[in-house]
């Protein structure tokens, strides 16, 4: 730990005390109930930690959804050798999941009931997360040591001049190939039209009220769009690729949906280097995504939410999956190699918004075959799509505890003359 961590005061080195770390400064960490807590000649926090409680985590309003946290932990590629720092960790979802992955994980939040919480679920699912309290403002920790930085709906939450210090911290933070993962919802843009179309249809349209929730809304400080968020990476020599997704509105009218770039919420991934923003897709940051896949092959980003790696290159999902993938021209097949533990389920699958088929599977490998049809060539979402989820190891095929569904061994797009 020692070679991880700097004092959040003076950023000079720590020492070990035991189990706690200590500077000349006055500065200490004392490690209580697994937690790092500050001790000794603080830095002052952020006023605002008083209002994140243990009530405020455990209430309904607290964002669960499968939807999010998958695709957040996707994104930060949880992988063995990993290693990922959950910025405003809260009760600890995001970074139990990682760690499930085989991530080293490290959490820090200006909550300590977040950190209890966090500490607690841990315990209660025997992964190891190393947690610390955190001012708002400086990180204890060393230059360059982390492949990946999660921002999970915390930015919404802070001020410009704070978000402008934790994007220093982070660029500070990051290894030379590392990225921070950044989600935040509801946005700017889609909360003005909201209002507007209230005031104008006389209170009869209401879509403002879905976005939110007045029983936490005085904790949401600043609403971004996609020009403010990347405007304060850039700043900070980030190089972000930022976009947009409709959840909470899904149904908005199309019409509507066109009126500049509206989404309900927005997705970012900040690299230290520069991207390559020229490849083919609707997603700025995927590069070379392969017409042929071996999962549990290579570490790009072409897998989108719903799967994790395995040590037997397999890739299991949840009950929703997705990945991407390249159609080249003169593409005739879907190529797909599944495995099933199961005697009996049921697959949606489809390729960006074109259905492919509906087909049922047996337990054992299945390799299947769709044809493709008035697809152009270009970057595709694949979704998979099952009717239930299983647990293997009450069945006595592996040891994870973890839900598990269908395996996805194989995906390629072959073409007309394949080579």
């Amino acid at each position: 730990m020692i070679d991880l961590v700097r004092c959040a005061k003076c950023g000079g080195s720590m020492a070990a005390a035991g189990r706690d770390l200590v500077c000349n400064c006055g500065f200490s960490l004392k490690f209580i109930n697994n937690i790092y807590v500050f001790g000794g000649e603080q830095v002052k926090k952020d006023s605002y930690a008083e209002h994140y409680t243990e009530d405020y985590y455990k209430c309904s309003c607290y964002d669960y959804t499968s939807y999010r946290l998958e695709k957040i932990v996707a994104l930060a590629r949880p992988n063995v050798g990993k290693r990922i720092l959950d910025l405003g960790c809260g009760p600890g979802e995001i970074a139990i999941r990682c760690a499930r992955q085989g991530a080293e994980v490290f959490g820090v939040d200006i909550s300590l009931d977040a950190l209890k919480l966090s500490a607690e679920r841990a315990a209660q699912n025997d992964v190891a997360l190393n947690l610390f309290e955190f001012d708002g403002r400086s990180l204890p920790f060393r230059d360059a040591i982390f492949d990946s930085i999660v921002l999970s709906d915390v930015i919404e939450h802070v001020e410009d001049q704070t978000l402008d210090c934790l994007f220093e911290e982070c660029y500070r933070l990051l290894k030379p190939e590392g990225y921070v993962v950044i989600h935040t919802a509801p946005t700017l843009n889609i909360i003005n039209i909201t209002k507007i179309l209230k005031k104008f249809s006389f209170n009869q349209v209401d879509l403002y009220s879905r976005l939110i929730t007045p029983q936490y809304e005085h904790l949401h400080i600043r609403y971004h769009n996609a020009k403010s968020l990347s405007k304060l990476l850039k700043k900070n020599g980030l190089y972000p690729a930022i976009w947009g997704e409709f959840q909470y509105l899904q149904k908005l009218p199309r019409m509507i949906r066109k009126i500049g770039p509206l989404a309900d919420q927005l997705w970012c991934l900040a690299f230290k280097k520069p991207l390559n923003l020229d490849g083919p897709g609707k997603r700025p940051y995927l590069r070379d995504v392969p017409s042929e896949i071996e999962m549990g092959k290579g570490d790009i980003l072409y897998i989108n939410y719903g799967l994790y790696g395995a040590e037997d290159g397999f890739r299991w999902t949840a009950k929703h999956a997705s990945i991407f993938i390249m159609v080249q021209p003169n593409s005739s097949k879907l190529i797909l190699e599944l495995f099933s533990t199961q005697p009996k389920v049921e697959a949606k699958l489809s390729l960006g918004r074109h259905h492919i088929s509906r087909f049922s599977l047996e337990k054992g490998i299945h390799k299947l075959s769709f044809p493709l049809k008035g697809i152009r060539p270009g970057v595709y979402e694949m979704r998979l799509v099952l009717d239930r989820v299983f647990v293997p190891k009450k069945e006595g095929i592996n040891d994870d505890p973890r839900e598990l569904g269908v395996a996805i061994c194989k995906l390629r797009v072959q073409s007309t003359t394949p080579a």
